[in-house]
């Protein structure tokens, strides 16, 4: 799987401290991270994951076992400007597609793994930005009462709009993380994903599982640093 600008999965992290905030009568930030990219080549594996529990939510586009206690976001392959040159895989979602096929292909993502919370959007450049596609992915998602992620939307894209129409449960990250992206590049985007979580109450970011980024968390999120967060799956972000 190529990670790219288009829109590649992230990690989103939420925290909120029960204990702080009955003693104090503040509440806790949430912070939600969501890891994506398992099971791709450089990437680490869910046995690796178990070391990290502040990680709730993995993005996926394979078949997962063994996952129980984490939320299970589904990668949607959606067609990017520059197809097929560049090619988000198969299922993918084609501007030109017939509406019957979109919602088969809607349907084979969801089913990816069965119980799933949601889709996130693979790439989709270009089928976000076309309204007939944002509103069927809108559509879709609102009729069975699942979340909508899409990591990087493009300055036009619709989805947002869709969802909002839709009253589908639509979510975008405040922050992003790259697979090559530097070790200090990562460890401030956590910091900048702290400072949100404290000023706005809650905050979503997307992060490849990758060591350096695991590392990065750690250097970011020590625990004697934790006091004041609480760490959710990211579907708990919808509520807010």
């Amino acid at each position: 799987m190529t990670l790219g600008n288009d829109g590649a999965p992230l990690l989103a992290l939420v925290i909120r401290n029960k204990a702080q905030e009955q003693s104090t009568g503040l509440k806790a930030s949430l912070v939600a991270l969501a890891v994506y990219g398992i099971g791709s080549p450089g990437m680490v594996g869910i046995r690796t994951l178990r070391d990290y529990p502040l990680i709730r939510t993995i993005v996926a586009g394979i078949s997962l076992k063994n996952v129980r206690g984490w939320e299970i976001v589904n990668y949607l392959p959606l067609e990017p400007k520059g197809y097929p040159r560049t090619d988000p895989g198969p299922n993918t979602v084609l501007v030109d597609d017939a509406l019957s096929a979109v919602r088969d292909k809607l349907a084979r993502a969801l089913a990816l793994n069965p119980g799933s919370s949601g889709l996130c959007a693979l790439y989709g450049s270009r089928a976000l930005e076309d309204e007939r596609i944002a509103g069927e992915v809108a559509r879709f998602c609102a009729g069975r009462k699942i979340l909508f992620l899409e990591p990087l939307p493009t300055a036009h894209s619709l989805a947002g709009e869709a969802g909002r129409k839709a009253g589908c449960s639509y979510l975008n990250p405040d922050v992003y993380i790259g697979g090559s992206d530097s070790h200090s590049d990562m460890v401030q985007a956590f910091q900048k994903a702290r400072a949100i979580a404290a000023k706005n109450g809650w905050a979503l970011a997307m992060l490849p599982a990758t060591g350096d980024a695991l590392k990065a968390l750690s250097s970011a999120f020590p625990k004697e640093s934790q006091a004041g967060y609480q760490f959710v799956p990211v579907s708990s972000l919808i509520k807010q």
